[in-house]
């Protein structure tokens, strides 16, 4: 029974690992650094662009800060190569 336990874990991990796929992400820039004025929105723009060879949906959302950053769209679908602009409005 021992053998099977060891043979059934080892065909799984191999097999986890002959189906691991890379998924791919890349947004400029990178870094955002946004000056404002107290009662101004301020508006800032990012480059989402999806490398991999799949088709990906991304989400976009700023975690804690909810309630002082929106993002448009919040939510979209990248063919694989293909790029897409998202707005983040700060207030």
């Amino acid at each position: 029974m021992r053998k099977y336990r060891i043979f059934f874990t080892i065909w799984f991990f191999l097999f986890s690992v002959l189906e691991a796929r890379a998924i791919g992400l890349s947004v400029q820039p990178s870094e955002i650094n946004a000056n404002g004025v107290l009662g101004k929105d301020i508006e800032v723009s990012l480059k989402v662009k999806n490398p991999s060879r799949d088709v990906l949906l991304f989400e976009v959302y700023p975690d804690e800060l909810e309630s002082l950053i929106k993002a448009d769209p919040s939510s979209f679908l990248l063919q694989a190569g293909e790029e897409r602009s998202v707005a983040l409005k700060i207030t």
